[in-house]
């Protein structure tokens, strides 16, 4: 049974709740961005929502110690019943905050459509300063959000997130202002991986390392 049949089942099959995950799976590049990402070791999904690619990481590689962090107990329980009913044991989902969590050391971070739902560039500063010092030296750190371009793509995913979290102060990332950010906490090697090819918005994969 391939990756997707799988993961759709463990969420419900056919009915309401199986309908974000088919529109999650069809618009994100998960064996792109699992690829970018260490096959073991304690690695974090923070702000991982409904857990539909922290359960994917985790099925994929065995050896992977996934921790699963989200503000809303609904998501929390929505990814743990997934993940029991797959029979995952490398799993783990936690209710915290990530402006505030504690973070163990690790050998991987996630911030997956995460910094640009943060209220403020503050904010972002403050998750990342605290997933920097949690790495481990080569440890590595995956941010996937949304690139200027191409343009109309870019349009897309604004209007989408601000129809889907309509309130929320959308800010997204900028390339150069991230680069600088996890070098002055020693995470180098930074790379920029467009992987919006076959998808509707202008998603982009940030990858870096702890020294």
């Amino acid at each position: 049974m391939n990756d997707f049949l799988r993961l759709f089942r463990a969420y419900g099959g056919i009915g309401r709740g199986s309908l974000f995950f088919c529109y999650r799976w069809l618009v994100f590049s998960h064996h792109l961005v699992s690829e970018a990402i260490p096959k073991e070791g304690l690695i974090y999904d923070l702000g991982c929502g409904y857990g539909i690619f922290s359960v994917y990481l985790a099925l994929q590689h065995p050896g992977r110690r996934i921790v699963a962090v989200d503000s809303s107990e609904r998501r929390i329980r929505s990814g743990r019943r997934a993940a029991d009913a797959l029979g995952l044991g490398n799993i783990s989902f936690v209710q915290d905050d990530i402006l505030r969590m504690a973070l163990q050391p690790a050998q991987g971070a996630i911030l997956n459509d995460v910094l640009h739902h943060l209220p403020a560039r503050s904010d972002q500063r403050i998750v990342l300063t605290n997933v920097c010092a949690a790495l481990r030296p080569g440890g590595r750190l995956i941010v996937v959000d949304v690139a200027p371009g191409p343009r109309w793509k870019h349009c897309l995913g604004w209007l989408v997130d601000n129809i889907l979290y309509f309130g929320d102060n959308i800010s997204y990332p900028q390339a150069d202002e991230l680069r600088s950010m996890l070098e002055a906490h020693g995470v180098f090697d930074f790379s920029v991986h467009p992987i919006h090819a076959g998808r509707p918005y202008a998603n982009v994969l940030y990858t870096a390392a702890k020294k």
